[in-house]
């Protein structure tokens, strides 16, 4: 359901009064100003446009409508600005509504040097209500370009918003995201406090505050065969939105795992879903001190359902070996790994494990939240 023309007056008015002083680049007043579409031309192939439709936002307000069409390729189709003046910022939210059901928003920062910060935004699969995704001024999951050193420096030059075809859903060809307001709030001295604490980016969503969302689809995940126990053997693919694992366990072995480096701080648990013919599942965090931090997650040994794998960062574990040896967690954070085991005969030899949705989380009460 939309607004009602009156929920929508209160809905203006709160956004007003909490707006004070904020630059507002979206579509609700009838302008573009400054956007322009763009096909993701170093990945030829998708389709689409980007229009202004008058009584498609919140109260019959205006809305950017994106479409991107990928019957015949590409990857992403995306709306970009460029500050006409670059801007000291604490957050940017923005309204819209996900006609396409997409699981993401890929959404890309420039920072003062230039350098591009790429972040990874999930979306409620809500086709018809509209939502609000708040974003940090923080390294994402990939930087590039400028300064080159995945760190955050000083204004806001430019934002872009995608829309990626392999973030629809299954045999979906095609999506549509409406952007009502895009609403950049300036700076703060306790802003800049948090900032240089957490050194994070995030999407805020509900209690929890997102600081990482970890793309199984993208470049940085490595799949190792649990050398120090020799026989295991596999392979791992992106199916779908997920890791796919194939898995050879008839050798005398111990495990498999997927890997990703990460440089991040302060987060309080790790969540994923998992799907597979098998009933244990570890977690390993390797610290800023070189320890290692090994957790056991029991789960549905289910080929058919996805089950819910909720990980603490800082306590739980069962083991912990390196460094300090102390099970003191030191961030940042730099390596996860998520291991898959065959624990009895009672389980596949040749398990298919698939694992999707990886995301680190804090707590927005936390002290790196407040």
């Amino acid at each position: 359901m939309r607004l009602s023309k009156n929920g929508f007056i209160l809905l203006a008015m709160l956004w007003v009064l909490s707006s004070a002083n904020a630059l507002e680049i979206g579509f609700a007043g009838g302008k573009s100003d400054g956007w322009t579409y763009s096909l993701g031309s170093e990945f030829p192939g998708a389709e689409g446009n980007f229009a202004l439709m008058p009584g498609e936002g919140p109260g019959g307000s205006c809305a950017g409508r994106m479409e991107g069409d990928f019957r015949h390729g590409g990857a992403y189709v995306a709306i970009s600005c460029r500050l006409k003046k670059p801007m000291a910022f604490k957050e940017i939210r923005i309204l819209l509504r996900n006609a396409g059901a997409y699981q993401k928003m890929v959404a890309r920062l420039v920072d003062e040097t230039g350098q591009t910060h790429q972040i990874l935004v999930p979306l409620k699969p809500d086709r018809e209500n509209w939502q609000t995704v708040t974003l940090y001024p923080a390294p994402g999951y990939s930087s590039w370009g400028g300064a080159s050193d995945r760190r955050w420096h000083g204004k806001l030059l430019g934002i872009s918003l995608m829309g990626e075809g392999r973030a629809l859903p299954h045999n979906q060809s095609n999506g549509r995201l409406y952007f009502s307001t895009v609403d950049i709030r300036p700076d703060s001295e306790k802003a800049k406090a948090v900032e240089k604490q957490s050194g994070e980016s995030g999407v805020q969503t509900g209690g929890q505050k997102e600081t990482l969302a970890i793309n199984p689809g993208l470049p940085g995940w490595r799949f190792t065969k649990g050398d120090e126990f020799p026989g295991a053997s596999g392979t791992i693919r992106y199916d779908n939105g997920a890791i796919r694992l194939n898995i050879d366990f008839t050798k005398k072995s111990a495990y498999v795992a997927v890997s990703h480096s990460v440089n991040f701080s302060g987060f309080d648990e790790l969540r994923f879903q998992v799907k597979g013919s098998v009933a244990t599942i570890g977690v390993r965090f390797h610290d800023a001190g070189n320890q290692c931090h090994l957790h056991l997650a029991k789960v549905q040994a289910d080929p058919q359902n996805w089950t819910d794998v909720t990980v603490p960062v800082k306590t739980g574990a069962k083991a912990h070996w390196g460094g300090a040896r102390d099970g003191v967690v030191r961030f940042p954070m730099k390596k996860i790994d998520i291991l898959v085991f065959r624990q009895g005969q009672q389980e596949p030899s040749s398990p298919q494990v698939e694992i999707k949705d990886i995301a680190l989380y804090h707590s927005a009460n936390s002290t790196t939240s407040k």
